[in-house]
């Protein structure tokens, strides 16, 4: 089936705007497509994705190109309306996206039902370790040393979702006698018991219990917990400052995750150009 092209040779459009394209040089989307190589988020996309024409029979849009369009609605925080229209208007968008000029944006309901398509799949926790075997390969990150397991309130205007530590632990796929650390939230006989179970460390910060208050030496071993898990924090506050983060935008807890997973992925790029240049000047 023929897809709309996204790496042509220049069209007329192109060489007329390069100009302004060239004072886009230093932007954060091109930054990105310098450090990324998307080539296995584009197989891993074309392997479970199967593109299909509109409802008028145009031939369907490259699922890398749609899967760009959900990360650029993650960091501008727009919705499928507004970024429809924000890469009809802007050269910046459509180059990030690799869209020739000649073609318009795809509309909000593909990009909706793009979105639905890859919840339904069940393929963001994927997509998210293949983005973050970039970080791997830089050398940037390493993840295999621990884990650190915390909450953030989200808003949600249908109602609460909740999150039990087993069903993070089991996702996160751990070795043995690797370390948990998680806040007083999730101090209970029973997570404790758990994590024993499956030979982790706890790290779980101890609760005063009502009548019985905290020893010196839980409270240091708190203190301990804490200076590490501090680095979680900042990026649940990063992603509620940059992204708009900490409210539920779509129903259900599948849609939920899938947002969820995007900000996610969304943080970790933005950071990457930064990364890089400070771990080229060690």
């Amino acid at each position: 089936m023929a897809t709309k092209p996204t790496e042509t040779a220049p069209s007329f459009l192109q060489v007329y705007t390069q100009v302004r394209r060239d004072r886009m040089k230093h932007s954060f989307l091109r930054q990105i497509n310098a450090c990324v190589d998307w080539r296995g988020i584009r197989t891993l996309l074309n392997k479970k994705y199967t593109k299909t024409q509109n409802a008028v029979g145009n031939p369907a849009y490259d699922a890398l190109l749609m899967f760009k369009i959900l990360l650029l609605e993650t960091w501008y925080g727009l919705s499928d309306y507004e970024v429809e229209e924000r890469i009809n208007d802007s050269l910046l968008f459509s180059e990030f996206l690799g869209l020739d000029l000649g073609y318009p944006s795809p509309d909000h309901s593909t990009i909706s039902r793009f979105r639905s398509e890859l919840t339904r799949l069940g393929i963001m926790d994927k997509l998210l370790r293949e983005l973050n075997k970039q970080f791997k390969k830089h050398g940037i990150s390493r993840i295999d040393q621990g884990a650190i397991v915390d909450a953030s309130i989200v808003d949600s205007p249908y109602a609460p979702d909740t999150v039990a530590l087993p069903a993070l632990i089991e996702k996160s796929e751990l070795s043995s006698g690797v370390s948990v650390l998680a806040d007083k939230g999730y101090c209970s006989k029973k997570n404790s018991e758990y994590l024993a179970g499956h030979g982790l460390v706890d790290g779980i910060m101890l609760k005063a219990i009502r009548g019985k208050t905290l020893s010196e030496s839980q409270k240091a071993f708190n203190r301990v917990i804490s200076k590490t898990r501090c680095l979680i924090e900042r990026t649940f506050g990063s992603i509620r400052r940059w992204f708009l983060g900490g409210r539920c935008r779509y129903r259900g807890l599948e849609r939920t995750h899938t947002q969820n997973i995007l900000e996610a992925m969304a943080y970790n790029l933005k950071r990457m150009p930064g990364l890089l240049v400070l771990q080229a000047a060690k």
